[in-house]
This record gives C-alpha cells, sequence and structure tokens, in this order.
C-alpha cells in the first residue's frame, strides 16, 4: 500500500517542479533585467568596502556603474578576488537600478524542476515508509503483549 501511494504521488510531484514555470519567470526576469559594466572603486582582495566570501573565491566589492537614464550609482558587486581597482566586471540591474543575479536559462529552469520533484518524492516516500515501519513496530507490540 505504501508503495502504490508512493507511485500515485510522483505526477503530482512532478506537477510540482514544472520547468515552463520557473522558465516564465526566467522569461519575466529576462525582460525587466539588463546587463551593464561595473568598474570597481577598490580592489576585490581589500578589507574597507567589502568582504571575502572565502567559498567562491569571489569578494563583495564597492564599484561604480552607469544608470539607463545616465545617472551613476555606486554599491557592492561580486567580483573575483584579485581584480584591482579599475577593472570591469558585468552585472545585471533590475528596473530599479539594484544589483540582481542574471535570468534563470532554460536549461536552470529545467535542473530546478528535476530537482524539485525528485526532492518532493522523496521526503513523501520517507515519511510514508517511516509511518509503515511505525505502525508495523506497534502491531508487532501488540501482538506480542497478547502472548505473553
Amino acid at each position: 500500500m505504501v508503495v502504490l501511494a508512493a507511485l500515485l504521488l510522483l505526477p503530482i510531484m512532478l506537477m510540482l517542479g514544472r520547468p515552463a514555470d520557473i522558465s516564465a519567470k526566467g522569461e519575466q526576469h529576462a525582460r525587466t533585467r539588463h546587463e551593464t559594466v561595473a568598474t570597481l572603486i577598490v580592489d576585490a582582495d581589500a578589507k574597507p568596502g567589502g568582504h571575502r566570501i572565502a567559498a567562491t573565491g569571489k569578494s563583495d566589492v564597492r564599484a561604480e556603474w552607469q544608470l539607463p537614464d545616465g545617472s551613476t550609482q555606486t554599491g557592492l558587486v561580486r567580483a573575483n578576488k584579485g581584480l584591482k581597482s579599475g577593472a570591469e566586471v558585468e552585472i545585471w540591474l533590475d528596473q530599479g537600478g539594484r544589483v540582481v543575479g542574471p535570468p534563470v536559462s532554460s536549461a536552470d529552469a529545467g535542473l530546478a524542476a528535476v530537482m524539485i520533484a525528485a526532492v518532493g518524492w522523496l521526503t513523501v516516500a520517507g515519511l510514508l515508509a517511516s509511518c509503515q515501519v511505525g505502525l508495523h513496530h506497534l502491531l508487532n507490540r501488540r501482538r506480542y503483549r497478547s502472548w505473553g
């Protein structure tokens, strides 16, 4: 019965992680975000103005960039460590001029959909299996008690 329930849940989990939904969000991001170039104001290894993120080998560094209206804005951008002041890095901006990540690609959308479906199904299947094991244990205890 647990196996049957887990198999019936598989299509439901696949519906939860539809790549079309994730891809639509990526298309919306592609319409509302644009790529530009930021110029570093300080070195990427410098402590003032940013902090180093050791796991990725990147730093949040003070930089400046030009907005679509022609004005200049400064803020923190992610840059490879070792870049010097004056180096240029590509960044993505939203409509408000804030630094954001790049739009979701169709490959990323497909991978995210598969991961959502797999993790969801494994979680539910694990919970069903745990319930089955617990029920089996309780029934065995009851049976052993009635023998005694």
